[in-house]
């Protein structure tokens, strides 16, 4: 599926193009692409294959 992207991931597009950060991290825990361990928010590796893809886009993860 060359070029397409999971609807989760498409959310946190979405969110981070408009400008919304929290609404990105809020889309990103809520779809298992943020995992939240001991208070602490950190990338699952969904989350981490999604970083590079940002990046391609011009884009930063939120939880960068």
């Amino acid at each position: 599926a060359g070029g397409t992207f999971p609807e989760a991931e498409l959310t946190i597009i979405r969110a981070l193009t408009a400008g919304n950060r929290d609404a990105a991290l809020a889309a990103a825990l809520e779809n298992g692409l943020l995992i939240e361990r001991d208070g602490m928010k950190k990338p699952g590796r969904e989350g981490r294959e999604l970083t590079p893809k940002l990046e391609r886009l011009g884009l930063t993860a939120p939880w960068e």
